[in-house]
């Protein structure tokens, strides 16, 4: 075993999300995820006591902090040594790709790979429902609250992600869903029709109509696979022919040099 590693916290797209019922008041979901090349960088070093300290080296401050709490509860939980983490965030926060669970899927990688342990995703999931997935590699059909993980093999696919200043609140998003709905699927589905779509799109658009901007730029520019990824409030644009990919990018980026819109391509990863 090792004292010391370095691992990429990638961030993560929604191909589809589904939700199929509440159970014990959390949403269930059928969701195909897949891991993309946007990551921060987690530097992790055990300690030789039983004390936690997590560093951004980019400067950022979180309150709560959940990588933190994330690291302090599974040393808890499984008897740990301390760990000293240094976290390098490029994965930006509320637009549907991670967010925190992006670091908390590599500490927990990190601290399997530190001690030989094996952490269960029935508790990693009571952490954040994106842990499981993100310590996981690849894509995966996520159902259950984000516990169940059934890893897949996606063809190739070339991403665009678009999103603008709005970011929003995943718990205000569910709890419209559950006043007025949303679009129905299943990850069965998606991975036959390649048709992405998203339940919560209509409650997160319905919350903050700006974030329309996003997929109304992708969908100018020629994309015609367009959907909201996560809770929001980014979009994602899917293309299977890497020329045509490259021409509707192209014309992405010169609508977006009038809009306040960031867009980043991605690559599908199988880390």
């Amino acid at each position: 075993m090792e004292n010391f590693v370095v691992l990429n916290g990638y961030a993560k797209v929604n191909l589809s999300l589904a939700i199929t019922g509440v159970k014990d008041g959390f949403h269930m979901l059928d969701s195909v995820m897949a891991k993309v090349d946007m990551c921060d960088k987690v530097t992790m070093s055990i300690r030789n006591d039983k004390e936690v300290s997590v560093t951004y080296l980019t400067g950022e401050t979180f309150c709560p902090d959940n990588a933190y709490n994330l690291a302090v509860a599974l040393m808890e939980r499984y008897d740990l040594p301390g760990v000293d983490i240094k976290i390098s965030k490029a994965v930006p926060q509320g637009i549907g790709v991670g967010g925190s669970a992006v670091d908390g899927g590599a500490i927990a990688r990190g601290y399997e790979m530190l001690t030989g342990k094996t952490f269960d995703n029935d508790f990693l999931v009571t952490l954040g429902g994106d842990v499981p997935v993100l310590k996981s590699k690849g894509a995966s059909i996520v159902r259950g609250r984000g516990e169940k993980i059934t890893p897949i093999e996606l063809k190739e696919t070339y991403v665009l992600l678009a999103y603008g200043k709005k970011s929003l609140n995943t718990c205000e998003v569910f709890a419209l869903y559950d006043k007025i709905g949303g679009e129905e699927g299943s990850s069965e589905q998606f991975l036959s029709d390649y048709i992405p779509f998203n339940a919560l799109e209509r409650s997160a658009i319905t919350l903050e109509p700006e974030i329309l901007k996003s997929k109304h730029l992708l969908l100018e520019a020629g994309f015609e696979r367009v959907t909201m990824t996560g809770a929001g409030a980014g979009f994602i644009a899917l293309e299977s022919d890497k020329e045509r990919f490259s021409s509707k990018l192209s014309k992405a980026i010169a609508l977006a040099s009038d809009e306040d819109i960031t867009l980043k391509p991605l690559t599908l990863i199988k880390d």
